[in-house]
């Protein structure tokens, strides 16, 4: 199994330029969570794996190691090895093995460098990000709140403990609803994250790990399943903390309506679209982190009611997403205090929802034609135009596979 990293962009000024051997470090953590999970995982279990050097001079293959800040690979690596595992669920899935497909998202948490609650001088990072929802499987739905890859055991127990060495105070854990990859089988639901920094001295902070995914929706659903939730990260630091307490006003706890939260009048909200750059952050300084979830299997409208009755009993979503994810009819029975499922105007829901679809479907030619007019208009997100840029100018291959693919002319260039 070759792992072929050609086309990788260039390195950036930033802390996250994995090296070569970063990348075999990432592999090896991704092995022994999936292929090599029972334990029994050494050196042997990367025998059947190999990995193609990148590009020198690109994001995995900087050439001035000592002069660039590689410390911090693991926000890219997460998130390349996080798809990559989708990718290995799917050929899994084609072969046969149901049971073996996965996939996953990378995390978010507080990582610094300072000064910590008891005046040592260290590197800190919170190991609480496992509240990740996993992928769907081909058999059942995704594991909630235990999906993310480098640390899956990790789980809400964890938290007091992870206070006893980190500077910080965990605010509020919820579980998202809106974090799902919906499917036949959904992925697991999420829970946020907001933790504040507390008896901080100072402290650096090494950007978000896994930010880079912030606005951004990964395609990581399979066989017509969503991908999970748009995943958004903040930084809110209030204008005078002790003063707030002292006038009893309420404090940051929970995220509830978008518009609310970023309308809180007692503090700076900063709103990430990217991985944040390294920055001074100080003592009440609150992260917080929508967390979403990874992708889910399968057509959401062939989604069996009674899984979805479990879930609203059980609190993991709601008659809104029911009835517009799923195309599922539910009512709560107040006398028996539980979720009913109305087959009838499911069937109703679904027949509709199909017949939809067909009305706004356009065939693969058009929609290609439409893309292709796009791409030669130059009409794409600056940020896309950039990575493919960057792409291009370290690949032949990459030039190559994207021109053909897209019949652009030779001098096409972003």
């Amino acid at each position: 199994m070759v792992l072929d990293f050609d086309g990788v962009g260039e390195w950036g000024w930033h802390a996250y330029n994995p090296t070569p051997k970063a990348l075999w470090g990432g592999l090896s953590i991704s092995v022994v969570q999936t292929l090599s999970y029972d334990g029994r995982a050494n050196l042997g279990s990367l025998l059947p794996c190999d990995i193609k050097t990148p590009p020198v001079d690109s994001l995995f293959n900087p050439s001035q190691i000592k002069k660039l800040a590689t410390g911090n690979p693991w926000p890219s690596i997460i998130d390349v090895f996080s798809l990559w595992c989708g990718m290995l669920g799917t050929s899994f899935y084609m072969r046969g093995f149901r049971e073996e497909t996965f996939n996953y998202v990378s995390g978010s948490g507080w990582q610094l460098a300072g000064y910590d609650q008891f005046g040592n001088k260290r590197p800190m990072l919170a190991g609480g990000p496992g509240v990740f929802g996993a992928g769907a499987t081909g058999v059942c739905d995704g594991v909630d709140t235990g999906g993310w890859l480098p640390t899956p055991e990790t789980d809400v127990g964890n938290w007091e403990v992870w206070e006893l060495f980190m500077p910080e105070m965990y605010m509020s854990r919820m579980l998202n609803l809106y974090s799902v990859g919906y499917g036949r089988y959904r992925s697991g639901v999420s829970m946020g994250s907001m933790d504040m920094l507390h008896r901080l001295t100072l402290g650096i902070s090494s950007g978000a790990i896994g930010a880079a995914h912030d606005r951004i929706i990964p395609n990581i659903g399979l066989f017509g399943g969503y991908p999970g939730g748009k995943r958004n990260s903040f930084l809110v630091r209030y204008h005078n903390f002790q003063d707030i307490v002292n006038k009893r006003l309420p404090l940051v706890h929970e995220i509830g309506h978008p518009k609310e939260f970023l309308s809180y009048p007692y503090a700076e909200i900063m709103y990430f679209d990217y991985m944040p750059p390294c920055m001074e952050v100080f003592d009440k300084d609150v992260y917080v982190v929508d967390n979403s979830s990874a992708g889910g299997l399968g057509d959401p409208i062939e989604r069996d009611p009674a899984l979805q009755k479990t879930d609203l009993d059980n609190g993991l979503t709601n008659e809104e997403i029911s009835r517009n994810m799923y195309c599922i009819a539910v009512h709560y029975d107040e006398k028996t205090r539980e979720w009913k499922v109305d087959d009838e105007d499911t069937k109703k829901l679904r027949a509709a929802k199909r017949k939809q679809r067909l009305s706004r479907g356009v065939p693969v030619e058009q929609y290609w034609q439409k893309a292709r007019q796009r791409i030669l208009d130059k009409k794409l997100d600056p940020m896309l135009q950039e990575a493919y840029r960057s792409s291009m100018k370290l690949s032949e291959g990459f030039t190559r596979d994207y021109k053909d693919f897209w019949a652009l002319p030779n001098d096409f260039a972003f």
